[in-house]
């Protein structure tokens, strides 16, 4: 975890990490090797996620809950080849059932709670089986249930052998 005070620069350590902007100085390595962003789909591609504290900054209010989900797919289909669909809507399904989402996967977004909501981030970064997620104040403005919910899966991915990079 990150422990700082506000505006220490954890937004500007969080932001370099995924790739949104380039440090002032420093060395970011993954798996021990240097790599340098200068797009946060450099990120992805390296196996690094972003899950924001405002989760309208990762979702597209108007798609479905499969649709968000399955976003990663969709740029692995226009950047990196074909993909697997059977394999992709698993993928999509089985993170839906493990983070217990809102059944009504057709539904917009943006009906759903805010706790719901951000599950649908997180769910996004395990379907697509990144290895670092970066968490910038995840349950913010979620209630309590739901924050412990989600303090489990992180604890669970950790637990997995995945990076877990936790600000609030």
């Amino acid at each position: 975890g990150i422990v700082a005070l506000e505006g220490q620069g954890q937004d500007e350590l969080f932001s370099a990490l995924a790739g949104s902007i380039r440090p002032s100085g420093g060395t970011i390595e993954v798996d021990g090797k240097p790599v340098k962003f200068a797009h946060p789909a450099d990120a992805i591609r390296a196996g690094i996620a972003y899950v924001p504290g405002d989760r309208t900054e990762a979702l597209t209010m108007q798609r479905s809950v499969r649709e968000n989900i399955a976003l990663p797919f969709s740029s692995a289909l226009r950047n990196w080849g074909p993909i697997n669909m059977a394999q992709e809507r698993s993928k999509v399904v089985n993170a839906i059932e493990r983070l217990q989402i809102d059944t009504r996967a057709q539904r917009e977004v943006q009906r759903l709670s805010g706790g719901n909501q951000q599950k649908v981030t997180i769910a996004r970064w395990i379907a697509a089986e990144a290895q670092t997620i970066l968490c910038f104040d995840p349950t913010r403005g979620i209630d309590v249930g739901t924050k412990q919910e989600i303090y489990k899966l992180l604890r669970e991915l950790a637990d997995q052998g995945k990076s877990v990079l936790f600000y609030t």
